[in-house]
């Protein structure tokens, strides 16, 4: 087995032939073995000056990162409750709808159309099927997932806020982003 400090990764002979890079130092295959341990465990793979492949202890995330890492996964969850449907008594009882984009650009048009039209949703016995909706039903879908949207955007932004205001990591473990999210 060989390893390139450059390319940062290991190669067979028997796999990549004469494409090895130049830089690649060989090594045992128990070497090999104790660094593949050793990455699974959080260590990282870097070469000494020799290009000898050692292990090497990363060091902790910053608080910079780590908030960056509780905004992304906040708005990923922000992102799966707005596609996730939503509901309206639009036609006299609850119907759920899809808020996938398409969906989403699809009600919004068939709202401005100001006409009667089929539209995709599901009863309360959980039957998707197009029933028909007339203009102002339409505008009433339309304007009940506005309306969850913004408060899946009033969460999302408080969470974030309180994200980029905790301190340290301490007050960042203590933020529950999966919490107070509209049902």
């Amino acid at each position: 087995m060989f390893y390139s400090k450059t390319t940062q990764g290991f190669y067979s002979p028997t796999i990549h032939g004469d494409n090895i890079p130049a830089d690649a130092v060989e090594i045992s295959d128990e070497h090999y073995q104790s660094l593949l341990d050793g990455q699974s465990n959080g260590l990282k793979i870097v070469g000494d000056e020799n290009g000898l492949p050692y292990l090497f202890t990363p060091p902790p995330p910053t608080l910079a990162e780590l908030k960056a890492g509780q905004v992304a996964a906040t708005r990923a969850l922000a992102e799966q409750h707005i596609t996730a449907g939503y509901t309206s008594d639009a036609l006299g009882t609850t119907h759920t709808y899809p808020s996938n984009r398409d969906y989403q650009l699809n009600i919004i048009g068939a709202a401005q159309t100001a006409l009667p039209r089929t539209f995709l949703c599901a009863d309360s016995a959980g039957e998707w099927a197009r029933r028909m909706h007339t203009a102002a039903q339409l505008q009433q879908v339309c304007e009940d997932g506005a309306a969850r949207m913004s408060d899946i955007f009033d969460v999302m932004d408080a969470i974030v806020a309180s994200i980029e205001a905790a301190a340290d990591q301490t007050a960042l473990d203590a933020i529950d982003i999966t919490t107070g999210w509209p049902a």
